[in-house]
């Protein structure tokens, strides 16, 4: 694959196959390494097939969390409508303090719109429940 990438390096096929080949063998840091090279390589409007892989990736078990939350951060650069999986994500990690910041980002967002049709009151009360919930010491234990 790496002698393909020297000539045909915008080719989003030869990525795809390249990292979902990486992927099946586990090695997480080449992985991250060439899913990154990919998006440096690829035009703009080639991201979103890099990015379905990437996802799937980030969202694994075995990914450190730390590693999945900048990635997701890096993503929601370019899909910005998409910060309720990343809210999602964070809860299942236990990240309360990085949902609660994501929360106030959107609720502060006049233009935010909910891709799973909720709306602002359901993610104030939300955001109240969770703050409500966690003492201060225990969400700065969990997000350190």
């Amino acid at each position: 694959f790496e002698r393909a990438l020297v000539f045909m390096n915008k080719m989003p096929r030869i990525w795809v196959e390249y990292c979902q080949f990486l992927l099946r063998q586990y090695k997480t840091t080449k992985s991250r390494q060439t899913l990154d090279r990919a998006l440096r390589s690829l035009p703009i409007t080639q991201h979103e097939r890099i990015w379905k892989i990437y996802l799937k990736f980030i969202n694994q078990e075995f990914i450190p969390p730390e590693t999945a939350i900048r990635s997701w951060k890096r993503y929601l650069q370019l899909e910005p409508y998409q910060v309720e999986d990343f809210i999602e994500y964070l809860e299942q990690k236990g990240k309360w303090l990085e949902v609660i910041n994501q929360l106030v980002k959107v609720l502060n967002d006049p233009d935010f719109t909910s891709t799973k049709g909720k709306t602002k009151h359901e993610l104030w009360v939300k955001l109240c429940t969770l703050l409500s919930k966690q003492d201060e010491d225990h969400m700065l234990d969990n997000n350190l």
